[in-house]
């Protein structure tokens, strides 16, 4: 559906877009494109654009990195991260000198990950000023657990793993209930095999066991484990904990089908798509669940839901 009076509905499509249904993504470019909105009204329905993976996304995001409004070239330039690192590179590069130092600084940040193996000197040379202004300004500012955070992001798209932990350990250090930095640093381990530690580190953060992102990465760490019993419980606790987009109740619905209960994980998906509809991931996965147990019904009915997001998309 796209809203006829565009101006009318605006804080109707933003609510609907932050709770993940894509099909008001046409309403988003309109407002992105009305030149008489706002900066901040025009950046917002960037950002939440760069959500949909629209067929139009990178021309879309393109065009905006040619705003006159910094606003607007900041929000373009942090929707490039769904894009491959060679292709952020081709888009950000005449950005790197841009006069503005947050947009610059974003620029880094997306091409932290470049594949400098496969950039030439030139290109190299121009990206090597930009990471040690980035290093520099963010070196002002170590004792705010935030920056600490943003450190971690970029060591480890560059790679930098060490380096990477060493930051989130600073930031759980100075505060230690920042959240983001907690999972990210259990993410992190799990991710190097070290499982043991990223279990103690969750288990002895007791005061986020009210927080879906605390269950799911336990959870993840009961799969890698083989306990499928607790990584299920896990799972659904974050589930249930949940109270914006679909994420974990998706997570939670496929581990329920994989391990031999699918009429449940149809249910969660079905209550999550009634809640936040027009999200693709769990439309596909319902389509392809009822597919499975000859439910035509229901794959017909999902189906042309999904088609109906393909459509606000320019898929179809």
């Amino acid at each position: 559906m796209v809203f006829r009076d565009i101006r009318e509905h605006q804080g109707t499509v933003f609510h609907r877009a932050e709770r993940g249904d894509l099909r008001v993504s046409p309403s988003l470019k309109t407002i992105l494109e009305d030149e008489q909105r706002p900066a901040i009204v025009r950046a917002t329905a960037l950002s939440l654009y760069g959500q949909s993976n629209a067929r139009d996304l990178a021309q879309t995001a393109a065009m905006a990195l040619g705003s006159k409004d910094p606003m607007v070239r900041a929000s373009a330039v942090r929707v490039l991260s769904g894009q491959s690192p060679q292709q952020r590179f081709l888009m950000l590069r005449t950005l790197i000198d841009d006069p503005v130092l947050a947009i610059r600084m974003s620029v880094a940040e997306q091409l932290a990950d470049a594949p400098m193996n496969e950039l030439r000197p030139k290109d190299i040379a121009q990206l090597d000023p930009l990471f040690k202004e980035y290093l520099a300004v963010q070196s002002q500012h170590l004792e705010m657990p935030s920056v600490q955070l943003q450190l971690s992001n970029f060591y480890r798209a560059r790679g930098d793993l060490e380096a990477a932990e060493k930051a989130l350990r600073e930031a759980i250090h100075i505060n230690p209930e920042l959240q983001p930095a907690i999972i990210n640093l259990s993410d992190l381990l799990r991710s190097s095999s070290r499982d043991a530690e990223a279990r103690a580190l969750l288990e002895s953060k007791t005061q986020l066991r009210e927080s879906a992102p605390y269950w799911h990465a336990l959870g993840l760490l009961e799969i890698r484990a083989g306990n499928r019993e607790q990584a299920i419980k896990a799972l659904k606790k974050a589930a249930d904990l949940e109270t914006e987009g679909t994420r974990y109740r998706y997570v939670y619905a496929v581990a329920l089908h994989d391990t031999g209960n699918p009429a449940e994980a149809m249910k969660v998906l079905e209550k999550a798509n009634i809640e936040q509809p027009g999200n693709p991931e769990v439309l596909y996965t319902l389509v392809g669940y009822a597919n499975e147990t000859g439910d035509t019904i229901r794959m017909g009915k999902y189906r042309a839901q999904l088609q109906e997001v393909g459509t606000a998309l320019g898929y179809q």
